[in-house]
């Protein structure tokens, strides 16, 4: 294990935007200046050569890194384990304007692509990172030799995603490791080397997260919402909305682990509450025979107005295409069956 792959077992993103803050400052002797432009000017696709850096900052208004050149400020959003979320870019935006200098380049790093709603931020993968940093020429330094240990450790960690999602077959541990100690993981037979080292810098959810992102794309849809509970990513897709009085219902199946739920729940879940469950609903989902031939869970709700039928289905890495086409099959009897049948009891 590299000291770098030690360390960022504690704080992913907070360690990779110090190293690269620290690469691009003058602190650090591991490239020229003229190397450090060539970089900046790849990852903006603008050309900064005629530049000259002038500070970089870290956390500087919540913002993860700042690189200050004489016209231009380059400001980074770094994301390893989690994504964007909220008004958190506009947010920045309103910052960067405060700045009062001629160019804003902004820079959303990402380990897997993503669709973010603010086109003023240009989305870069990681992988893309690293393919530019190997383009660049290294002076003979001790800040070199630390730096080229990054480099090593970083190529590791973004090709790892680029890995996964080519074979998520291969990555058993990724699926069923979100909610393990992490100090319960060292004790795990790893099938590879790429398997031990996701899980051993905790990044499950994530890659959990960017394979239902994955697999809705392959299903065609679009009403969807991805998060996690407890390390573990889950995937609702949302088969329509039913509306009674000043509520409106949301029906869909959810994907976590191993298991596919049918699911009813309030479109404000959060600020639901179980007594708002139509009784009517109780009991239809009591006697709906929805997973046809499989053994089934009829979940009450506890603190939420959501009410759940649940059964097993299959790993992530054990999907293929037949286990997408039952999900379209349970969608297709949702949208032309049940949805109609619980509008109906809602009356």
């Amino acid at each position: 294990m590299s000291f770098f792959e030690s360390i960022a077992m504690a704080s992913q993103e907070r360690i990779h935007s110090q190293t690269l803050s620290w690469f691009l400052s003058s602190s650090c002797d591991a490239a020229s200046m003229d190397e450090k432009l060539r970089f900046l000017s790849l990852i903006t696709g603008k050309n900064l050569s005629s530049k000259q850096i002038i500070k970089v900052t870290t956390e500087e208004d919540d913002i993860d890194i700042l690189v200050y050149t004489d016209d231009t400020i380059v400001a980074f959003e770094n994301k390893i384990k989690s994504t964007t979320h909220s008004n958190q870019l506009q947010k920045y935006d309103e910052i960067l304007k405060s700045k009062n200098v001629q160019n804003i380049e902004r820079i959303y790093l990402a380990l897997f692509y993503e669709q973010i709603n603010n086109l003023s931020w240009k989305v870069v993968k990681h992988s893309e990172v690293v393919s530019f940093l190997l383009k660049l020429e290294y002076s003979d330094t001790r800040d070199n030799v630390i730096f080229q240990d990054y480099l090593s450790f970083y190529k590791r960690l973004a090709w790892s995603a680029v890995t996964f999602l080519t074979r998520p077959e291969k990555f058993r541990g990724v699926f069923e490791g979100g909610s393990v100690k992490k100090h319960e993981k060292s004790e795990y037979e790893y099938a590879t080397e790429e398997e031990r080292f996701i899980c051993m810098n905790q990044l499950e959810t994530i890659f959990q997260k960017m394979f239902y992102k994955n697999l809705v794309q392959k299903l065609g849809e679009e009403n969807f919402l991805i998060e996690e509970t407890r390390g573990n990513a889950l995937l609702n897709i949302y088969a329509g909305e039913i509306i009674k009085g000043e509520n409106v219902y949301q029906l869909g199946l959810q994907l976590q682990r191993n298991s596919i739920k049918l699911i009813f729940q309030d479109k404000g879940y959060s600020r639901s509450k179980s007594s708002d469950l139509p009784k009517e609903i109780i009991q239809y989902f009591n006697r709906l025979n929805f997973f046809l031939n499989c053994h089934k869970s009829f979940n009450l709700p506890r603190s939420k107005c959501y009410l759940s039928i649940s059964t097993s289905f299959v790993w992530g890495y054990e999907f293929s295409d037949k286990h997408i086409e039952k999900i379209k099959e349970y969608l297709g009897i949702l949208r032309e069956k049940t949805f109609g049948e619980i509008r109906d009891v809602l009356r």
